[in-house]
Protein backbone atom coordinates (compact mmCIF):
# COMPACT_ATOMS: atom_id res chain seq x y z
CA UNK A 1 0.00 0.00 0.00
CA UNK A 2 1.25 3.81 -0.15
CA UNK A 3 1.61 4.16 3.25
CA UNK A 4 3.73 1.16 3.33
CA UNK A 5 5.76 1.99 0.79
CA UNK A 6 6.37 5.60 1.88
CA UNK A 7 7.29 4.11 5.03
CA UNK A 8 10.12 1.66 3.30
CA UNK A 9 11.43 4.65 1.30
CA UNK A 10 11.95 7.19 4.90
CA UNK A 11 13.10 3.91 6.81
CA UNK A 12 14.94 2.53 4.12
CA UNK A 13 16.95 6.10 3.60
CA UNK A 14 17.61 6.87 7.67
CA UNK A 15 19.41 3.10 7.61
CA UNK A 16 21.28 4.03 4.63
CA UNK A 17 22.71 7.72 6.58
CA UNK A 18 23.30 5.35 9.58
CA UNK A 19 25.27 3.17 8.26
CA UNK A 20 27.13 6.22 5.77
CA UNK A 21 27.77 7.58 8.75
CA UNK A 22 29.19 4.79 10.45
CA UNK A 23 31.32 4.21 6.96
CA UNK A 24 29.42 1.06 6.13
CA UNK A 25 29.32 1.64 2.74
CA UNK A 26 28.24 -1.23 1.68
CA UNK A 27 25.66 -1.67 3.88
CA UNK A 28 24.32 2.00 3.08
CA UNK A 29 24.61 1.13 -0.44
CA UNK A 30 21.94 -1.96 0.17
CA UNK A 31 19.44 0.30 2.20
CA UNK A 32 19.92 3.53 -0.17
CA UNK A 33 19.11 1.07 -2.94
CA UNK A 34 16.38 -0.30 -1.15
CA UNK A 35 14.88 2.84 -0.51
CA UNK A 36 15.00 3.90 -4.23
CA UNK A 37 13.05 0.85 -5.27
CA UNK A 38 10.59 1.24 -2.57
CA UNK A 39 10.14 5.81 -3.89
CA UNK A 40 9.85 4.39 -7.69
CA UNK A 41 6.88 1.90 -6.52
CA UNK A 42 5.14 4.31 -4.52
CA UNK A 43 5.61 6.62 -7.25
CA UNK A 44 3.84 4.09 -9.57
CA UNK A 45 1.34 3.27 -7.00
CA UNK A 46 -0.34 6.25 -6.13
CA UNK A 47 -2.82 8.25 -8.31
CA UNK A 48 -0.94 10.54 -11.14
CA UNK A 49 -2.15 13.63 -9.07
CA UNK A 50 -0.16 12.52 -6.21
CA UNK A 51 2.76 11.78 -8.35
CA UNK A 52 4.42 15.10 -8.55
CA UNK A 53 3.88 15.64 -4.33
CA UNK A 54 5.84 12.10 -3.99
CA UNK A 55 8.58 13.16 -6.44
CA UNK A 56 9.43 16.02 -4.15
CA UNK A 57 9.14 14.02 -1.10
CA UNK A 58 11.83 11.74 -2.09
CA UNK A 59 13.84 13.80 -4.27
CA UNK A 60 16.92 13.21 -2.73
CA UNK A 61 16.98 9.61 -2.34
CA UNK A 62 17.98 8.27 -6.68
CA UNK A 63 20.99 10.33 -6.27
CA UNK A 64 22.14 9.44 -2.79
CA UNK A 65 21.46 5.92 -3.42
CA UNK A 66 23.22 6.65 -6.82
CA UNK A 67 26.52 8.02 -5.40
CA UNK A 68 26.84 5.33 -2.34
CA UNK A 69 26.70 2.44 -4.65
CA UNK A 70 29.43 4.40 -6.78
CA UNK A 71 31.71 4.40 -3.99
CA UNK A 72 31.27 0.64 -3.31
CA UNK A 73 31.93 0.15 -6.91
CA UNK A 74 28.15 -0.89 -7.98
CA UNK A 75 28.35 1.19 -10.94
CA UNK A 76 25.66 -0.60 -13.27
CA UNK A 77 23.09 -0.25 -10.26
CA UNK A 78 24.51 3.46 -9.44
CA UNK A 79 23.33 4.35 -13.50
CA UNK A 80 20.11 2.11 -13.50
CA UNK A 81 19.25 4.13 -9.97
CA UNK A 82 19.58 7.70 -11.92
CA UNK A 83 18.42 5.98 -15.59
CA UNK A 84 15.33 5.13 -13.67
CA UNK A 85 14.52 8.43 -11.70
CA UNK A 86 14.84 10.15 -15.14
CA UNK A 87 12.65 7.97 -16.33
CA UNK A 88 9.53 7.66 -13.60
CA UNK A 89 6.85 10.45 -15.10
CA UNK A 90 7.89 10.20 -19.03
CA UNK A 91 7.91 6.30 -18.21
CA UNK A 92 5.11 6.77 -17.38
CA UNK A 93 3.34 8.94 -20.37
CA UNK A 94 4.81 6.57 -22.66
CA UNK A 95 2.88 3.33 -21.65
CA UNK A 96 -0.14 5.35 -21.94
CA UNK A 97 0.97 7.07 -25.66
CA UNK A 98 2.11 3.28 -27.04
CA UNK A 99 -1.33 1.90 -25.80
CA UNK A 100 -3.39 4.61 -27.07
CA UNK A 101 -1.26 5.19 -30.46
CA UNK A 102 0.60 1.75 -31.59
CA UNK A 103 -1.03 -0.82 -29.45
CA UNK A 104 -4.42 -0.07 -30.43
CA UNK A 105 -4.05 0.29 -34.54
CA UNK A 106 -1.50 -2.88 -34.18
CA UNK A 107 -3.66 -5.15 -32.28
CA UNK A 108 -6.99 -3.85 -30.62
CA UNK A 109 -8.18 -7.08 -29.36
CA UNK A 110 -4.70 -7.45 -27.13
CA UNK A 111 -5.02 -3.68 -26.55
CA UNK A 112 -8.46 -4.42 -25.02
CA UNK A 113 -7.26 -7.52 -23.41
CA UNK A 114 -4.49 -5.34 -21.35
CA UNK A 115 -7.01 -2.84 -20.45
CA UNK A 116 -9.26 -5.58 -18.86
CA UNK A 117 -5.70 -7.40 -16.97
CA UNK A 118 -4.96 -4.44 -15.55
CA UNK A 119 -8.97 -3.19 -14.35
CA UNK A 120 -8.94 -6.90 -13.26
CA UNK A 121 -5.88 -6.90 -11.21
CA UNK A 122 -6.85 -3.40 -9.68
CA UNK A 123 -10.39 -4.76 -8.28
CA UNK A 124 -8.44 -8.07 -7.00
CA UNK A 125 -5.79 -6.32 -5.23
CA UNK A 126 -7.51 -3.92 -3.91
CA UNK A 127 -10.27 -7.00 -2.59
CA UNK A 128 -7.24 -8.54 -0.89
CA UNK A 129 -5.93 -5.43 0.69
CA UNK A 130 -9.60 -4.81 2.25
CA UNK A 131 -10.40 -9.15 2.99
CA UNK A 132 -11.39 -9.33 6.66
CA UNK A 133 -10.76 -13.08 8.09
CA UNK A 134 -8.28 -16.13 7.07
CA UNK A 135 -10.20 -17.35 4.76
CA UNK A 136 -11.55 -14.28 2.80
CA UNK A 137 -7.73 -12.94 3.34
CA UNK A 138 -6.28 -16.22 1.34
CA UNK A 139 -8.78 -16.31 -1.10
CA UNK A 140 -8.52 -13.25 -2.28
CA UNK A 141 -4.65 -13.48 -2.21
CA UNK A 142 -4.60 -16.68 -4.69
CA UNK A 143 -7.29 -14.26 -7.38
CA UNK A 144 -4.82 -10.99 -6.99
CA UNK A 145 -1.79 -14.00 -7.82
CA UNK A 146 -3.74 -14.96 -10.27
CA UNK A 147 -5.17 -12.03 -11.92
CA UNK A 148 -1.45 -10.90 -11.45
CA UNK A 149 0.00 -13.57 -13.33
CA UNK A 150 -2.49 -13.12 -16.44
CA UNK A 151 -1.55 -9.33 -16.94
CA UNK A 152 2.21 -10.37 -16.88
CA UNK A 153 1.41 -12.87 -19.15
CA UNK A 154 -0.49 -10.10 -21.44
CA UNK A 155 2.26 -7.85 -21.20
CA UNK A 156 4.63 -10.34 -22.41
CA UNK A 157 2.75 -10.57 -25.41
CA UNK A 158 2.75 -6.99 -25.87
CA UNK A 159 6.66 -6.70 -25.47
CA UNK A 160 6.68 -9.04 -28.37
CA UNK A 161 5.41 -6.60 -30.92
CA UNK A 162 8.29 -4.07 -32.80
CA UNK A 163 8.13 -1.17 -31.12
CA UNK A 164 6.99 -1.85 -27.43
CA UNK A 165 9.82 -4.08 -26.37
CA UNK A 166 9.94 -1.58 -23.21
CA UNK A 167 6.30 -1.59 -22.91
CA UNK A 168 5.69 -0.65 -18.84
CA UNK A 169 9.46 -1.99 -17.87
CA UNK A 170 11.67 -0.77 -15.77
CA UNK A 171 14.88 -0.27 -16.57
CA UNK A 172 17.76 -2.37 -16.87
CA UNK A 173 21.46 -1.79 -17.24
CA UNK A 174 20.94 -3.57 -20.67
CA UNK A 175 18.82 -1.27 -21.50
CA UNK A 176 21.64 1.31 -20.88
CA UNK A 177 23.91 -0.69 -22.58
CA UNK A 178 21.98 -0.51 -25.97
CA UNK A 179 21.21 2.85 -25.99
CA UNK A 180 24.89 3.59 -25.26
CA UNK A 181 25.50 1.60 -28.69
CA UNK A 182 24.80 4.74 -30.68
CA UNK A 183 26.59 7.27 -28.37
CA UNK A 184 28.08 7.00 -25.06
CA UNK A 185 25.95 8.42 -22.55
CA UNK A 186 27.03 10.79 -19.81
CA UNK A 187 25.04 10.86 -16.61
CA UNK A 188 26.02 13.82 -13.89
CA UNK A 189 24.08 14.08 -10.61
CA UNK A 190 24.93 15.47 -6.97
CA UNK A 191 23.50 13.92 -4.09
CA UNK A 192 24.37 14.59 -0.25
CA UNK A 193 27.55 13.14 -0.56
CA UNK A 194 28.92 14.08 -3.64
CA UNK A 195 29.16 15.50 -7.60
CA UNK A 196 29.32 11.67 -9.81
CA UNK A 197 29.82 11.64 -13.12
CA UNK A 198 29.43 7.82 -14.81
CA UNK A 199 30.20 7.30 -18.50
CA UNK A 200 28.41 4.58 -20.16
CA UNK A 201 30.37 3.25 -23.52
CA UNK A 202 29.13 1.44 -26.43
CA UNK A 203 29.83 -2.25 -25.21
CA UNK A 204 28.72 -1.17 -21.73
CA UNK A 205 32.02 -0.38 -19.82
CA UNK A 206 31.84 2.46 -17.46
CA UNK A 207 34.28 5.50 -16.46
CA UNK A 208 33.22 7.21 -13.22
CA UNK A 209 34.75 10.43 -11.84
CA UNK A 210 33.58 11.51 -8.25
CA UNK A 211 33.54 15.24 -7.23
CA UNK A 212 34.06 16.27 -3.55
CA UNK A 213 31.11 18.33 -4.47
CA UNK A 214 27.70 17.88 -2.32
CA UNK A 215 24.26 19.01 -3.23
CA UNK A 216 23.72 21.30 -1.07
CA UNK A 217 27.18 23.22 -1.36
CA UNK A 218 25.22 23.23 -5.44
CA UNK A 219 22.41 24.60 -3.88
CA UNK A 220 24.15 27.86 -2.32
CA UNK A 221 26.27 28.41 -5.41
CA UNK A 222 23.05 28.11 -7.92
CA UNK A 223 20.26 29.64 -5.31
CA UNK A 224 20.88 32.88 -7.18
CA UNK A 225 20.83 32.17 -10.79
CA UNK A 226 17.37 29.74 -9.81
CA UNK A 227 15.50 32.47 -7.98
CA UNK A 228 16.33 34.79 -10.70
CA UNK A 229 14.51 32.09 -12.79
CA UNK A 230 11.23 32.09 -11.16
CA UNK A 231 8.63 33.90 -13.20
CA UNK A 232 7.07 35.64 -10.10
CA UNK A 233 10.45 37.61 -9.46
CA UNK A 234 10.84 39.59 -12.82
CA UNK A 235 14.10 40.01 -12.64
CA UNK A 236 15.80 41.99 -15.58
CA UNK A 237 17.97 40.97 -17.40
CA UNK A 238 21.32 41.73 -16.08
CA UNK A 239 20.52 40.12 -12.94
CA UNK A 240 20.29 37.10 -14.27
CA UNK A 241 23.67 37.50 -16.41
CA UNK A 242 25.02 38.17 -13.23
CA UNK A 243 24.24 35.20 -11.49
CA UNK A 244 24.71 32.64 -14.21
CA UNK A 245 28.17 34.12 -14.74
CA UNK A 246 28.64 33.70 -10.94
CA UNK A 247 27.35 30.12 -10.82
CA UNK A 248 29.37 29.07 -13.98
CA UNK A 249 32.58 30.66 -12.29
CA UNK A 250 32.35 28.38 -9.24
CA UNK A 251 31.06 25.60 -11.01
CA UNK A 252 32.09 25.31 -14.72
CA UNK A 253 36.23 24.94 -13.93
CA UNK A 254 35.35 22.08 -11.79
CA UNK A 255 33.08 20.01 -13.73
CA UNK A 256 34.15 20.98 -17.12
CA UNK A 257 37.66 19.82 -15.75
CA UNK A 258 35.98 16.36 -14.78
CA UNK A 259 33.89 15.98 -18.04
CA UNK A 260 37.40 16.62 -19.76
CA UNK A 261 38.68 14.02 -17.69
CA UNK A 262 36.14 11.40 -18.01
CA UNK A 263 34.82 12.06 -21.94
CA UNK A 264 39.13 11.98 -23.01
CA UNK A 265 40.00 9.19 -20.91
CA UNK A 266 39.54 6.38 -23.55
CA UNK A 267 41.55 7.97 -26.13
CA UNK A 268 43.98 8.72 -23.81
CA UNK A 269 44.31 5.42 -22.53
CA UNK A 270 43.44 3.98 -26.36
CA UNK A 271 40.55 2.17 -25.88
CA UNK A 272 38.61 0.46 -28.87
CA UNK A 273 34.85 0.58 -29.17
CA UNK A 274 34.70 3.99 -29.70
CA UNK A 275 35.72 6.98 -32.25
CA UNK A 276 35.80 10.62 -31.03
CA UNK A 277 31.91 11.98 -31.60
CA UNK A 278 29.24 13.16 -30.06
CA UNK A 279 27.85 12.39 -26.48
CA UNK A 280 24.74 12.15 -24.89
CA UNK A 281 23.99 14.12 -21.57
CA UNK A 282 21.96 13.09 -18.66
CA UNK A 283 21.86 15.61 -16.31
CA UNK A 284 19.77 15.44 -13.04
CA UNK A 285 18.86 17.42 -10.15
CA UNK A 286 19.89 21.00 -9.48
CA UNK A 287 22.71 20.91 -11.77
CA UNK A 288 20.25 20.46 -14.58
CA UNK A 289 19.75 24.37 -14.58
CA UNK A 290 23.35 25.30 -15.72
CA UNK A 291 24.13 24.35 -19.05
CA UNK A 292 26.29 21.98 -18.85
CA UNK A 293 25.39 21.00 -22.44
CA UNK A 294 27.68 23.54 -23.41
CA UNK A 295 30.91 22.69 -21.64
CA UNK A 296 32.26 20.62 -24.51
CA UNK A 297 35.43 19.18 -23.97
CA UNK A 298 37.95 19.03 -26.65
CA UNK A 299 41.11 17.29 -27.72
CA UNK A 300 44.12 20.35 -28.02
CA UNK A 301 47.48 20.79 -30.12
CA UNK A 302 50.81 20.81 -29.17
CA UNK A 303 49.97 24.35 -28.04
CA UNK A 304 47.10 23.73 -25.98
CA UNK A 305 44.87 25.25 -28.13
CA UNK A 306 41.00 23.33 -28.66
CA UNK A 307 41.43 21.39 -32.29
CA UNK A 308 38.22 18.93 -31.83
CA UNK A 309 35.65 19.72 -29.57
CA UNK A 310 33.27 16.95 -28.55
CA UNK A 311 29.37 18.49 -29.43
CA UNK A 312 27.34 17.28 -26.46
CA UNK A 313 23.63 16.40 -26.51
CA UNK A 314 21.06 16.47 -23.65
CA UNK A 315 18.04 13.73 -23.16
CA UNK A 316 15.93 13.27 -20.64
CA UNK A 317 17.05 9.67 -20.11
CA UNK A 318 18.77 6.40 -22.14
CA UNK A 319 15.76 5.21 -22.70
CA UNK A 320 14.24 8.28 -24.27
CA UNK A 321 17.34 8.77 -26.53
CA UNK A 322 17.07 5.45 -27.99
CA UNK A 323 13.25 5.73 -28.49
CA UNK A 324 13.96 9.20 -30.69
CA UNK A 325 16.88 7.15 -32.67
CA UNK A 326 13.35 5.20 -34.09
CA UNK A 327 12.57 7.71 -35.83
CA UNK A 328 14.91 7.63 -38.69
CA UNK A 329 13.35 10.39 -40.61
CA UNK A 330 16.21 13.13 -40.97
CA UNK A 331 14.58 16.55 -42.44
CA UNK A 332 15.45 15.82 -46.07
CA UNK A 333 11.93 16.96 -47.38
CA UNK A 334 12.49 20.73 -46.22
CA UNK A 335 9.08 20.50 -45.27
CA UNK A 336 8.92 23.74 -42.86
CA UNK A 337 6.37 24.76 -40.60
CA UNK A 338 6.58 27.31 -38.86
CA UNK A 339 4.93 29.75 -36.23
CA UNK A 340 5.85 33.02 -35.25
CA UNK A 341 4.99 35.75 -33.28
CA UNK A 342 1.83 35.18 -32.36
CA UNK A 343 -1.29 37.33 -31.38
CA UNK A 344 -2.93 37.95 -29.28
CA UNK A 345 -0.45 38.11 -26.57
CA UNK A 346 -0.92 37.42 -22.96
CA UNK A 347 0.05 39.21 -20.17
CA UNK A 348 1.14 42.02 -21.73
CA UNK A 349 3.91 40.58 -23.51
CA UNK A 350 5.87 42.42 -25.51
CA UNK A 351 5.99 41.91 -29.66
CA UNK A 352 8.34 39.55 -31.15
CA UNK A 353 9.47 41.18 -34.33
CA UNK A 354 13.09 39.20 -34.89
CA UNK A 355 10.85 36.03 -34.24
CA UNK A 356 9.01 37.17 -37.50
CA UNK A 357 12.60 37.81 -39.23
CA UNK A 358 13.82 34.68 -37.99
CA UNK A 359 10.93 32.63 -39.79
CA UNK A 360 11.17 34.31 -43.14
CA UNK A 361 15.08 33.95 -43.22
CA UNK A 362 14.51 29.83 -42.59
CA UNK A 363 11.21 29.61 -44.84
CA UNK A 364 13.69 30.77 -47.62
CA UNK A 365 16.19 27.98 -46.75
CA UNK A 366 13.17 25.66 -47.24
CA UNK A 367 11.81 23.98 -50.34
CA UNK A 368 7.94 23.74 -48.76
CA UNK A 369 7.49 26.27 -45.92
CA UNK A 370 4.51 27.44 -44.22
CA UNK A 371 4.50 30.51 -42.11
CA UNK A 372 2.04 31.08 -40.01
CA UNK A 373 2.54 34.47 -38.01
CA UNK A 374 0.83 37.20 -35.63
CA UNK A 375 -2.91 35.65 -35.19
CA UNK A 376 -2.90 32.24 -37.73
CA UNK A 377 -0.37 31.33 -35.38
CA UNK A 378 -2.21 29.45 -33.25
CA UNK A 379 -2.12 25.98 -30.83
CA UNK A 380 -4.87 24.36 -32.78
CA UNK A 381 -3.41 24.92 -36.09
CA UNK A 382 0.15 23.78 -34.87
CA UNK A 383 -1.65 20.60 -33.60
CA UNK A 384 -3.73 19.82 -37.07
CA UNK A 385 -0.91 20.60 -39.18
CA UNK A 386 2.36 19.15 -37.02
CA UNK A 387 2.22 15.65 -37.36
CA UNK A 388 2.03 15.92 -41.63
CA UNK A 389 5.43 18.49 -41.48
CA UNK A 390 9.25 16.87 -41.00
CA UNK A 391 10.54 20.35 -39.46
CA UNK A 392 8.80 22.48 -36.89
CA UNK A 393 9.75 26.00 -35.55
CA UNK A 394 7.99 28.12 -33.17
CA UNK A 395 9.14 31.43 -31.58
CA UNK A 396 7.06 32.47 -29.27
CA UNK A 397 6.68 33.30 -25.52
CA UNK A 398 7.18 30.62 -23.13
CA UNK A 399 6.47 30.13 -19.43
CA UNK A 400 7.99 26.93 -17.69
CA UNK A 401 9.82 26.40 -14.44
CA UNK A 402 7.28 25.67 -12.17
CA UNK A 403 4.12 23.68 -13.05
CA UNK A 404 2.87 22.83 -16.79
CA UNK A 405 5.15 24.27 -19.26
CA UNK A 406 3.74 26.37 -21.82
CA UNK A 407 4.43 27.78 -25.51
CA UNK A 408 1.94 30.98 -25.58
CA UNK A 409 0.53 31.20 -29.23
CA UNK A 410 -2.36 32.65 -30.70
CA UNK A 411 -5.82 32.25 -29.12
CA UNK A 412 -4.68 30.40 -25.64
CA UNK A 413 -1.66 28.59 -25.02
CA UNK A 414 -0.28 25.26 -25.42
CA UNK A 415 0.55 23.15 -22.50
CA UNK A 416 2.81 20.25 -22.15
CA UNK A 417 0.24 17.60 -21.64
CA UNK A 418 -1.59 18.46 -24.70
CA UNK A 419 1.65 17.72 -26.92
CA UNK A 420 1.86 14.71 -25.31
CA UNK A 421 -2.19 13.89 -25.32
CA UNK A 422 -2.85 15.55 -29.04
CA UNK A 423 0.26 15.58 -31.14
CA UNK A 424 2.11 12.26 -32.95
CA UNK A 425 5.02 13.14 -34.28
CA UNK A 426 6.40 9.84 -35.48
CA UNK A 427 7.13 11.46 -38.77
CA UNK A 428 9.10 14.87 -37.09
CA UNK A 429 12.74 15.10 -37.53
CA UNK A 430 13.12 18.28 -36.13
CA UNK A 431 11.18 20.43 -33.45
CA UNK A 432 13.15 24.22 -32.74
CA UNK A 433 11.25 25.81 -30.21
CA UNK A 434 12.78 29.37 -30.15
CA UNK A 435 10.69 30.30 -26.77
CA UNK A 436 11.56 31.41 -23.36
CA UNK A 437 12.33 28.51 -21.08
CA UNK A 438 11.41 25.67 -23.59
CA UNK A 439 14.12 24.29 -21.91
CA UNK A 440 13.90 24.80 -18.03
CA UNK A 441 13.62 22.37 -15.62
CA UNK A 442 11.08 22.38 -13.01
CA UNK A 443 11.95 23.83 -9.91
CA UNK A 444 10.16 21.43 -7.61
CA UNK A 445 11.29 18.19 -9.31
CA UNK A 446 14.39 19.21 -11.21
CA UNK A 447 15.17 15.33 -11.14
CA UNK A 448 12.12 14.84 -13.71
CA UNK A 449 12.12 16.05 -17.26
CA UNK A 450 9.37 18.14 -17.40
CA UNK A 451 9.96 20.61 -19.55
CA UNK A 452 7.82 21.37 -22.50
CA UNK A 453 10.77 20.44 -24.90
CA UNK A 454 11.18 16.57 -23.47
CA UNK A 455 7.02 16.46 -24.27
CA UNK A 456 7.61 16.89 -28.25
CA UNK A 457 10.75 14.12 -27.82
CA UNK A 458 7.92 12.24 -26.04
CA UNK A 459 5.04 12.67 -28.50
CA UNK A 460 7.83 11.35 -31.15
CA UNK A 461 10.22 14.20 -32.63
CA UNK A 462 13.36 12.78 -33.49
CA UNK A 463 15.20 15.95 -31.56
CA UNK A 464 14.57 19.05 -30.46
CA UNK A 465 16.42 22.59 -30.05
CA UNK A 466 15.00 24.40 -26.69
CA UNK A 467 16.62 27.21 -24.80
CA UNK A 468 16.71 27.34 -20.86
CA UNK A 469 16.07 30.12 -19.63
CA UNK A 470 14.14 33.75 -20.65
CA UNK A 471 16.69 34.02 -24.08
CA UNK A 472 17.24 37.84 -26.09
CA UNK A 473 14.79 38.28 -28.97
CA UNK A 474 18.27 39.37 -31.55
CA UNK A 475 20.25 36.45 -30.23
CA UNK A 476 17.96 34.03 -30.63
CA UNK A 477 17.13 34.73 -34.35
CA UNK A 478 20.86 34.56 -34.87
CA UNK A 479 21.28 31.62 -33.24
CA UNK A 480 17.95 29.87 -35.31
CA UNK A 481 19.23 31.52 -38.54
CA UNK A 482 22.89 30.40 -38.20
CA UNK A 483 22.03 26.90 -36.79
CA UNK A 484 19.66 25.90 -40.09
CA UNK A 485 22.38 27.18 -42.25
CA UNK A 486 24.77 24.34 -40.67
CA UNK A 487 22.64 21.95 -40.49
CA UNK A 488 21.10 22.22 -43.87
CA UNK A 489 17.91 19.90 -43.33
CA UNK A 490 20.02 16.82 -42.64
CA UNK A 491 22.80 17.63 -45.15
CA UNK A 492 25.46 19.36 -43.22
CA UNK A 493 26.37 19.28 -39.62
CA UNK A 494 24.74 16.58 -37.62
CA UNK A 495 22.22 18.71 -35.50
CA UNK A 496 24.28 18.54 -32.40
CA UNK A 497 27.18 19.41 -34.20
CA UNK A 498 25.09 22.40 -35.54
CA UNK A 499 23.72 23.94 -32.32
CA UNK A 500 27.69 23.73 -30.57
CA UNK A 501 28.87 25.38 -33.87
CA UNK A 502 25.95 28.13 -33.84
CA UNK A 503 26.60 28.59 -30.36
CA UNK A 504 30.14 29.20 -30.75
CA UNK A 505 29.46 31.75 -33.78
CA UNK A 506 27.43 33.70 -32.08
CA UNK A 507 29.67 33.95 -28.66
CA UNK A 508 32.71 35.30 -31.38
CA UNK A 509 30.07 37.46 -33.07
CA UNK A 510 31.63 40.89 -33.29
CA UNK A 511 29.94 44.22 -33.68
CA UNK A 512 32.08 44.09 -37.22
CA UNK A 513 30.35 41.03 -38.06
CA UNK A 514 27.32 42.42 -36.98
CA UNK A 515 27.54 45.32 -39.23
CA UNK A 516 28.62 42.64 -42.22
CA UNK A 517 25.47 40.64 -41.65
CA UNK A 518 23.12 43.61 -41.94
CA UNK A 519 24.99 44.39 -45.39
CA UNK A 520 24.71 41.53 -46.68
CA UNK A 521 21.14 41.01 -45.59
CA UNK A 522 19.25 44.45 -45.00
CA UNK A 523 16.43 42.73 -42.72
CA UNK A 524 18.90 42.43 -40.27
CA UNK A 525 19.91 46.29 -40.45
CA UNK A 526 17.26 47.39 -37.95
CA UNK A 527 17.94 45.36 -35.09
CA UNK A 528 21.64 45.73 -35.71
CA UNK A 529 21.75 49.64 -34.87
CA UNK A 530 20.04 48.55 -31.94
CA UNK A 531 22.64 46.31 -30.79
CA UNK A 532 25.56 48.20 -32.14
CA UNK A 533 25.40 51.94 -31.44
CA UNK A 534 28.22 53.57 -29.91
CA UNK A 535 29.87 50.22 -29.47
CA UNK A 536 33.50 49.36 -30.73
CA UNK A 537 33.86 46.99 -34.13
CA UNK A 538 36.60 44.74 -32.16
CA UNK A 539 33.54 43.87 -29.04
CA UNK A 540 31.95 40.18 -29.15
CA UNK A 541 28.52 41.44 -28.34
CA UNK A 542 27.10 38.36 -27.19
CA UNK A 543 29.87 37.06 -25.73
CA UNK A 544 27.99 36.64 -22.31
CA UNK A 545 26.54 32.77 -21.76
CA UNK A 546 23.58 33.89 -21.03
CA UNK A 547 22.97 34.62 -24.78
CA UNK A 548 24.45 31.70 -26.04
CA UNK A 549 24.51 29.12 -23.71
CA UNK A 550 20.71 28.51 -23.44
CA UNK A 551 20.50 26.71 -26.57
CA UNK A 552 20.70 22.52 -26.47
CA UNK A 553 19.86 19.88 -28.31
CA UNK A 554 17.47 16.89 -26.68
CA UNK A 555 17.31 13.49 -29.21
CA UNK A 556 19.04 11.41 -31.58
Amino acid sequence: TPSLLGDLARNGAKWGDRAVADEQWAAGADAFEFAARAADQLFRTVPLAERQAVAVSFRAIPPDAASVLARVGRLEEAVVVIEQARQRQNRSWRSVLDLSRLLKKKDPVLSDRVEHDFQSWKEAANAWGSAVGEPQVESAKERANATERQLLLTLEEVRRIPGLEEFMTAPRFGEVRRAAEGRPLLYVWSSRFDTCLMLVLPGGAIDGYRLELPSDGVAVVLRPWIESLLPAAAAPTRQRQAALALAGAVLHPTIAAAMQQVLTGPFRRGDPGWTWGSVTLVVSGLLSFMPVHAWSPYLADESGRPTYHMPLLSSPSGRQARLCGKNFHTGASRRLLSLADPEPRTHARASLPCARLESELIGELSEDALLLHGRLATAKELLRLAPTYEVLHIACHGTGGVGEPVLELGGGNLGAGQVIEEMTLDSTALVVLSACRSGQPDQLVPEESLDIGSMFLSAGARGVVANMWPVDDFAAALFVWQFFTLWEWGHGLDPSAAVHAARLWLKGLTVAGLLDLAGAEPRWASAVRRYTRFLPTEMERFSEPYYWAAFAYSGA
